[in-house]
């Protein structure tokens, strides 16, 4: 502004010089014309820049915005996360874990998705700023050059300077918000990286879990197959009928009694289930969850290591003095929340007070602006200084109070988000305290108690399994006598029950047998086939996952080698716009 104000006081000894030798002829000149068209450009250029100011205010106000709220939303974010946090620590059963870890994932995402887009909002504001002073400066210097031109003083090093200045600026500044945006794909990418290796992996992890139940069933149909095919070719050296009619008797008779026996063993077996799970087994894991250091269900009952009462004790202690604490300073903080919120009225009124006397001043200095333009007489010119200065005076008074409103609530949201965060600690270490409190209860003063329930665990699981054994072997052969006694019944009577739903095939029993062994021995190529092919998408599971890490790498390391390049070319542009405008300055003092 000062500039701005050189500027017109030469242009005004030089207007009046002008306007005397103009009075010896009726008939303004051309090149009074052409000098006086320049000296109104001049004063344009002092408005564009007043304006270009104004807009820059604006925009710098709109950040102080911009950041005040993504505080605002980042300190919710944050809480969000750390409640994930706070309950994947207190989670007890699988539902509760897996809902918590998926919270903390998704409040994660949200807090760096909302980082990344403040900085490129930021990134953004600061190229819309740069382009406002950028225009500003350029359309001064342009006018600057009509204004020597008008004067007959064409300087065509200082054109030429002008339009590489332009050139190099616009270079700079292209660079510049490529090379933002660059960065910040290559931090997403980065993330993605990270996120991938863990999904993908699990994912894998996930298919190969899958294709090995798909081969060991495979395996065991293969297994079965083979067994039936032995058991058909025994068949074909015993085809005689009464052979038959006496073998089909006994299996049938050993078949009833296989019954009987599995309806003993299932009703022993699901005891024994129900006394294992609902007894020993949960008396285990209630006490595991609750007071054990480590996880659950890959080591009961054995390698698990267990709070001492000593230690449950200790922690009793503590957290119930932490608690204390934290309510102390909860307190505190809601009395400096409530005293700065006795401020924010008073502050307020202020800056609205101060507001409307800042828009007022300046409508006074527009008025006088205008007044200027319409008559350059030196009285217009110092009232239109004067009015500005008292705008420029209100308008420092009316920043001044925005800062202290806008520092004001800073302080009640920051008081707040400690508050918040107090408020998380103080929930965290009452559920401590409960869980400690919990946990002695559970030993009930018996400090043995976590090796009796394991003795016990280990005695009805013993039961079980034995239970389980036995009704799954008598089961089993309940299973293979029956498919034996059918096969033996298809024989004998023949007909099409070999092939269920199938055409009629009447033809010998020999023959029936033979195309029955084909069949089988068909389903082991094919099952076999099969298995082969499932062995190899495991390996080919793998080779996919290592691929598309290395893909997203090769990603990475080219926008690496990207942001060099830009950075590279960035300064070889800001040197070439500074030697131009070097020299802008050199030709224009």
């Amino acid at each position: 502004m000062k500039k701005i104000k050189i500027y017109v006081s030469a242009l005004m000894v030089l207007g009046g010089s002008f306007a005397f030798t103009s009075c010896v002829d009726d008939n303004e000149s051309s090149s009074v014309k052409e000098v006086r068209e320049a000296y109104a450009n001049q004063l344009k250029a002092q408005a564009e820049l007043l304006k270009a100011q104004l807009e820059a205010d604006k925009i710098k106000g709109a950040v102080e915005v911009l950041l005040m709220e993504a505080q605002v939303e980042q300190v919710k974010s944050q809480t969000k996360l750390n409640e994930a946090n706070a309950a994947l620590a207190i989670a007890q059963t699988e539902g509760e874990k897996k809902k918590a870890e998926s919270d903390q994932l998704i409040a994660a995402e949200e807090l760096k998705s909302l980082q990344a887009k403040v900085k490129y909002e930021l990134e953004e504001y600061k190229y819309k700023l740069e382009q406002v002073q950028i225009v500003a400066e350029i359309e001064m210097l342009k006018l600057k050059a009509e204004l020597d031109k008008a004067k007959n003083q064409q300087d065509e090093v200082l054109n030429k300077a002008v339009n590489d200045y332009k050139v190099y600026i616009g270079e700079v500044n292209l660079l510049k918000k490529t090379l933002a945006q660059a960065e910040l794909n290559l931090a997403y990418d980065k993330a993605v990286l990270a996120d991938l290796k863990i999904t993908t992996e699990a994912n894998t992890e996930a298919s190969i879990r899958l294709y090995n139940d798909w081969i060991v069933n495979l395996e065991s149909k293969i297994a079965n197959d083979k067994k039936r095919i032995a058991s058909w070719n025994q068949i074909l050296t015993n085809v005689d009928a009464a052979k038959l009619e006496k073998e089909i008797a006994e299996k049938t008779k050993e078949y009833d009694a296989l019954l009987i026996k599995q309806a003993t063993l299932y009703k022993e077996y699901n005891a024994a289930q129900a006394k294992f799970a609902n007894g020993a087994r949960k008396d285990l894991v209630d006490f595991q969850d609750l007071v054990g250091k480590s996880s659950t269900w890959n080591s009961m009952p054995y390698n698990m290591t267990y709070y001492s009462i000593e230690e449950i004790n200790a922690t009793i202690t503590e957290t119930t003095k932490n608690i204390a604490a934290y309510k102390t300073q909860i307190e505190q903080k809601n009395a400096d929340v409530a005293k700065y919120r006795a401020k924010t009225a008073t502050l307020y009124t202020t800056l609205k007070s101060t507001e409307a006397e800042k828009d007022k001043l300046y409508a006074l200095y527009d008025e006088a602006r205008s007044a200027y333009y319409n008559d350059w007489s030196t009285a217009n010119y110092n009232k239109m200084n004067a009015a500005y200065d008292k705008y420029q005076a209100a308008y420092n008074t009316y920043n001044n109070a925005s800062s202290a409103y806008s520092s004001n609530q800073s302080m009640i949201s920051n008081l707040e988000y400690n508050i918040s965060d107090l408020q998380y600690s103080l929930n965290s270490t009452q559920n401590s305290l409960t869980k400690a409190n919990n946990q002695k209860a559970a030993y009930g003063g018996d400090a043995n108690k976590a090796t009796k329930l394991a003795e016990a665990y280990i005695a009805a699981e013993k039961i079980y399994n034995a239970a389980y054994t036995a009704h799954v072997n008598n089961r089993n052969e309940v299973y293979s006598m029956s498919a034996y006694i059918q096969e033996l019944t298809t024989i004998y009577y023949s007909g099409d029950l070999i092939y269920p739903g199938g055409n009629s095939i009447w033809t010998s029993s020999l023959e029936q047998v033979k195309a029955r062994i084909k069949e089988l021995e068909a389903n082991v190529v094919n099952n076999e086939a099969s298995l082969a092919q499932y062995k190899r998408d495991i390996t080919n599971a793998k080779e996919l996952n290592k691929r598309a890490l290395a893909e997203l790498d090769q990603k990475i390391k080219n926008a690496d080698a990207e942001i060099a390049t830009l950075k590279t070319l960035l300064p070889i542009a800001e040197k070439q716009a500074s030697d131009a405008k070097a020299i802008i300055d050199v030709r224009m003092k």
